[in-house]
């Protein structure tokens, strides 16, 4: 059944493209067994409460490889229809070039710029930490997932943020890379010697290597980085960039553009289709059905319990509301006097950080010069409780970071340097503004 459905989901991913005359079938093509073991094995998330709390993330980091997202989405029965897909990167469509942040459809984050999912992911799993030490691991303890792309892992953004996910030991981080060694201008080893294993194992990640298109290798990797909580987990899955479609796959050719209708008739023909692009068998659905099926239910008892901890729990109860609130009861009564604007900022967010719990952040390494500090202690590895984040002279990967921890659910993250090295931020400023 496992390549029926991962027929079904190539087709969708290629025929939508198609029907766009534009878009990028081949990370689809290669990642659909990766995708197919996630949704159907792992990922807790629920289609009929698709913003649920404590639901797993997942951040399609290369953002171009969008159809693949989508046609997971839809046959998990998501608020994402044949039409839909059909409608791929049109006008006002729900499936645009590159996915874009929608909780109600199961997006969770809009993805494109190279580097930024990554690094945002380290966000989201902060935040899963810092929350599951506040509100308790009965209520927050999921996961983070994702796949990344060699462009990912060149820009220098994710390595920032990959330093700092071991830093803080985030095990509830893992991530799988497509490492099918092209891009746009062809392999990817033309210009880039690392290797990347070595690398991530350097600076204290879990590695492991599978065949992308081998299922049992990819569960049982998945099910071993989960069993590491030290370590956030990177899976090396080597993979053929358009799998299946026979003259283009392992080129850059079938990076960003349709396959055309050539290949397409022989693509179809490797993978044994006739018939509507966009129809498929029940089974196919179903396959996943089992899977959310248990989800939705998990949720279920989550919010039950939820209710029963809010009802007896008088400090949870507090904690929750503070953290769901808007509102700052804070006087603001300052005496007149002069001071530098850092010093009247951090007066206001000192006081701030005493009325709330909501709020986390920190400084690339400008603590003490900037001295925007909220709360008493530092978030680390032994004390996920903490509200003040020690980015290192790392600002581009602190502005994703602080996208993340924004993203996650109800927490405000923030990040302070001069503005002068706010330039280092300037993409992952420009995704906070979508």
């Amino acid at each position: 059944m496992f390549d029926k459905v991962t027929t079904s989901l190539r087709i969708l991913a290629a025929a939508g493209v198609e029907e766009a005359a534009s878009g990028h079938p081949g990370m689809p093509l290669g990642m659909a067994d990766v995708g197919t073991v996630l949704y159907k094995k792992f990922l807790k998330v629920s289609n009929e409460n698709p913003s649920w709390i404590n639901r797993d993330r997942f951040i399609l980091s290369p953002g171009h490889g969008s159809m693949l997202l989508y046609s997971l989405l839809h046959l998990n029965g998501f608020d994402l229809t044949k039409e839909d897909l059909k409608n791929f990167r049109q006008f006002d469509s729900k499936t645009p070039g590159h996915p874009e942040f929608d909780l109600s459809i199961g997006i969770d984050m809009t993805t494109g710029p190279l580097g930024q999912g990554f690094s945002t992911g380290v966000g989201f799993a902060v935040a899963e930490r810092y929350l599951s030490e506040l509100l308790g691991n009965d209520i927050i303890d999921h996961f983070t997932y994702g796949i990344v792309s060699d462009g990912d892992l060149m820009e220098g953004i994710s390595f920032e943020a990959a330093e700092l996910a071991a830093v803080w030991k985030l095990g509830k981080l893992i991530y799988v890379f497509d490492n099918n060694n092209i891009s746009i201008d062809g392999r990817v080893s033309k210009v880039s010697t690392t290797n990347q294993k070595k690398k991530f194992e350097a600076i204290g990640w879990h590695v492991l290597e599978v065949d992308a298109h081998n299922e049992d290798e990819i569960s049982t990797a998945l099910e071993e980085a989960k069993l590491i909580t030290d370590k956030p987990s990177i899976i090396m899955a080597k993979s053929i960039i358009g799998k299946f479609a026979p003259n283009k796959q392992d080129t850059s050719g079938i990076h960003g553009s349709p396959l055309g209708a050539k290949e397409m008739e022989e693509f179809k023909k490797n993978l044994k289709w006739q018939g509507d692009l966009f129809e498929h068998d029940d089974d196919v659905y179903e396959y996943f059905s089992e899977k959310r099926d248990e989800d939705n239910h998990t949720h279920s008892d989550w919010e039950k319990l939820f209710q029963q901890k809010y009802k007896s729990d008088a400090t949870f109860m507090q904690n929750w509301d503070l953290l769901i609130s808007n509102e700052m009861p804070i006087n603001f009564n300052f005496e007149n006097s002069t001071q530098a604007t850092r010093i009247a900022g951090s007066n206001i967010l000192n006081e701030i950080g005493k009325h709330t719990n909501n709020i986390l952040g920190g400084s690339a390494d400008l603590t003490a010069s900037t001295k925007q500090i909220i709360g008493d202690s530092t978030f680390s590895a032994s004390d996920f409780s903490g509200r003040n984040l020690e980015y290192g002279i790392r600002e581009h990967a602190m502005g994703a970071i602080v996208n993340g921890i924004t993203l996650h659910s109800h927490l405000i993250g923030y990040g302070s340097t001069f503005l002068v090295f706010s330039d280092y931020m300037r993409p992952s400023i420009r995704l906070a503004a979508l």
